[in-house]
């Protein structure tokens, strides 16, 4: 038996308090609930124990290992109040009461309304991490000081997942409050942990920056590559999709002129103006490719869902849906000519995985985190430069729409789970050295 083997923890506990909460369609939410959907086999293959589990507020709480992409109804239905309020003190009432409201929101719900929403969890078991454990704080919620203050005197190996530093590295991409209400607790959930995980090495290299600059003590670090497919999903890009599980104006979206797809929340972050502009200097050219933008609503998005409304291309080469289903997104994932992804920073780039995985011809915003997740697979266009936007959609003209990339070999979920665990033991071996050594 090896040294790893002998040194395995007898329990894994991953804390997965916001997506079991409130639901959640971004890539954080999807590597949370994929990782705590397959980490049992995991778990099983190693002899481990695992709780998947929800903190209360006083306690952790036993929950279910297949996360909603929904919040609970009357969950969803504190988020509508919350949030229509804001939108209408942002915007007025233009959208506030018609368009579909982000889960991801919940991110700056008022302190009051996490606790309430704890209690939804509280008819679990209670699970007391205890000497020989591996807690991992999977998807902790922000505001939960007694979170982080029992991660610190619990007799369990802490570990702390870190998605992104966004709030940080682009400030003015979220509500007021949110940055400053994330940096003091990654500032106080990297002081408690003994190990760091991440999505991507352009994350983890950014999380030992900001350790570095709270002159904390070093602890042990490293990334591991999310999955791109479910078995199900694979089965499902390689199957026909069955037209009658789709909307009756979703085919037409397809039928002609080739579109452009862009499936991403519609907030400041996700940086929609700069792709309006690029295809508004495309469409100058005389070009016809159409663009589609999919996705829900999230914060700070009333001036731009105001320019969709009086777009003159809408309808005609400006497609916008809020709502598409799995099935509606596989079939435009296959029938686009090209996906698009011009985020003005991310965490690990899942946008272009999963159109990398569908065989889809990808355009990216040259940041790293794309940069790290397409590689050589996908054509990149510089931030702020709309002109060279519109040059990759000509390109996609004169290249041929229908001649789309071979997919790329990349690993399904369960077996980005088995390298998690892999990565995980790791971690808490390097963490229980006398000096620990970071890195990966």
């Amino acid at each position: 038996m090896s040294e790893s083997r002998r040194d395995l923890p007898r329990r894994i506990i991953l804390d997965v308090t916001r997506t079991a909460l409130h639901g959640g369609s971004g890539g954080a939410h999807r590597v949370v609930r994929q990782l705590s959907r397959h980490a049992e086999r995991a778990a099983t293959e190693r002899g481990v124990a695992l709780e998947v589990v929800a903190w209360t507020g006083r306690r952790y709480a036993r929950v279910a290992r297949r996360l909603p992409r929904s919040p609970r109804r009357w969950v969803a239905f504190l988020h509508t109040i919350h949030n229509r309020r804001r939108l209408r003190r942002q915007h007025g009432d233009v959208h506030a009461a018609t368009e579909p409201i982000a889960a991801e929101s919940a991110e700056w719900m008022p302190a009051w309304m996490e606790q309430t929403v704890g209690l939804a969890a509280a008819r679990g078991a209670t699970v007391r991490p205890r000497a020989g454990d591996v807690l991992v704080l999977l998807d902790a919620p922000w505001n939960s000081a007694s979170l982080l203050d029992h991660a610190e005197g619990c007799p369990a190996t802490v570990g702390v997942f870190v998605h992104d530093l966004m709030p940080l590295d682009a400030p003015e991409t979220f509500a007021a409050g949110v940055p400053g209400r994330f940096r003091r607790w990654v500032d106080r959930a990297l002081s408690v942990s003994d190990f760091v995980v991440t999505v991507s090495e352009t994350t983890r290299a950014a999380v030992e920056t900001h350790r570095s600059s709270l002159e904390l003590p070093p602890i042990p670090s490293a990334s591991f590559r999310p999955g791109a497919l479910t078995d199900e999903e694979r089965l499902r890009r390689d199957k026909a999709v069955d037209v009658a599980l789709l909307r009756q104006t979703l085919p037409a979206c397809f039928v002609g002129e080739p579109t452009v797809l862009c499936s991403a929340m519609f907030d400041p972050r996700m940086n929609h103006a700069q792709l309006l502009d690029g295809f508004e200097a495309y469409w100058a050219r005389g070009g016809t490719t159409r663009l589609l933008l999919a996705g829900v609503v999230g914060w700070g998005a009333g001036e731009l869902l105001q320019r969709l409304d009086r777009h003159p291309q809408r309808g005609r080469r400006l497609l916008v849906m809020h709502d598409l289903n799995d099935h509606e997104l596989t079939y435009a994932l296959r029938l686009a000519a090209a996906v698009v992804y011009p985020s003005l920073a991310e965490g690990h780039g899942a946008g272009i995985i999963e159109g990398l995985a569908h065989g889809c011809r990808v355009l990216a915003s040259d940041i790293p985190a794309h940069r790290e997740a397409g590689g050589d697979a996908a054509w990149y266009f510089p931030l702020g430069a709309p002109e060279a936007l519109a040059d990759l959609i000509q390109r996609l003209d004169t290249t041929g729409h229908n001649e789309k990339p071979t997919p790329p070999r990349l690993p399904t979920w369960s077996e980005s789970t088995v390298r998690f665990f892999d990565t995980l033991e790791t971690l808490v071996a390097k963490s229980k050295q006398p000096e620990n050594e970071t890195g990966p």
